[in-house]
């Protein structure tokens, strides 16, 4: 018998918890394209923004210290929410604002739940899977992610149409963060990373696919737009409210990938592509020892070659020292399995 997974006949209706944040909201969509690979799934989304930062205590202390349903009204009065008339199968969500709602709901409605990210002090059992990038001692529930969870994968670029302008260039592409996780980025560094596309566009004959972030800010766009040679650009995607996201066309087209440092999701989502990655540091990058640890983890596993631009602007062969792993296995594919071990007898599989 075959032990791919296989579509149950019923639809579940999984509620995905929004926090606002682009990068959540991706690791959550990668969660569910993980379930639809095992049955039908029908999403439903709900904006869950916290009202007020303080409340985080209070919800983890009603939650910790009770073990019965608690009434939406009171959900309300935490999160700006609408609760649909429809009933959930499962919970999804990323990101810490979140969790408290999470697990509110899933104990109301008595369905599984999953939640990515950290627990911030809430106990492990108020969910039916946790999923993280660092193992959390003592807990049975918990999956290892080998990097942040999102939709991309080969196959799901290989399925993305190409528009003609781009199908017959030869692109890498740049996925510029900004400020946060340690890192800080000066106007030299977003000069010098401009510079540096320059040189390896002049010195490789290619052309770039620039998107950038919402933490990017309106300044480092206006400096990379002025610092980058207009014939180097193919495509570029500034973060607007309105702007469409074009990274997996990116990703879909370019032949290797950099990411600034700072955005361990976008980190993730270059990594799941299947390409070459390269990371990029500013001057200043003070991040936290498990962010180090998880990079040097990529690192020694060949999915990530790490950079400093300055550095990389100096020595722009680097690039070319580096090989990679080879991605032989859908990084959705074993979510999926290890969700069914999670879930027993919530999702159905082939043995």
């Amino acid at each position: 018998m075959s032990d791919q997974p296989v579509a149950d006949t019923k639809t579940k209706i999984v509620w995905i918890l929004s926090d606002g944040r682009p990068g959540h909201f991706n690791q959550a969509k990668g969660v569910v394209k993980a379930l639809s690979l095992i049955q039908p799934i029908e999403t439903v989304w709900l904006d869950t923004r916290l009202r007020v930062g303080f409340f985080r205590i209070v919800q983890r202390e009603l939650l910790k210290h009770t073990r019965t349903a608690m009434p939406q009204a009171l959900l309300r009065l935490f999160y700006d929410c609408t609760i649909p008339e429809q009933a959930p199968d499962m919970i999804v969500s990323a990101g810490g604002r979140t969790s408290f709602a999470n697990a509110w709901l899933a104990r109301f409605y008595s369905v599984p739940n999953i939640f990515i990210g950290s627990l911030r002090g809430l106990p492990a059992e108020l969910f039916s899977a946790v999923l993280t990038l660092e193992p959390i001692p003592d807990v049975n529930n918990n999956i290892v992610l080998r990097f942040p969870v999102s939709e991309i994968t080969p196959d799901y670029l290989e399925a993305i149409e190409i528009p003609e302008n781009l199908a017959t260039k030869t692109c890498w592409a740049l996925l510029a963060g900004g400020d946060g996780a340690g890192y800080h980025y000066m106007s030299e560094d977003w000069l010098r990373l401009g510079a540096l596309l320059n040189k390896l566009a002049e010195q490789y004959a290619i052309q770039w696919l620039v998107c950038s972030a919402q933490r990017s800010g309106k300044a480092a766009q206006i400096l990379l737009q002025d610092s980058i040679d207009k014939q180097y650009l193919a495509d570029v995607s500034w973060f607007s409210a309105q702007a469409g996201n074009q990274m997996p066309l990116y990703l879909a087209v370019a032949d290797k990938v950099f990411v600034t440092e700072d955005s361990m999701t976008m980190l993730g989502e270059a990594m799941a592509s299947g390409k070459p990655v390269f990371s990029l540091r500013p001057e200043v990058a003070r991040p936290n020892q498990r962010y180090r640890n998880a990079l040097q983890g990529y690192v020694t596993g060949g999915l990530l070659s790490q950079h400093s631009i300055s550095g990389l602007l100096l020595e722009p062969a680097q690039i070319d020292a580096t090989s990679f792993e080879k991605m032989t296995a859908s990084p959705l594919q074993a979510l999926s399995r290890q969700l069914q071990q999670k879930l027993p007898g919530r999702l159905k599989y082939h043995s």
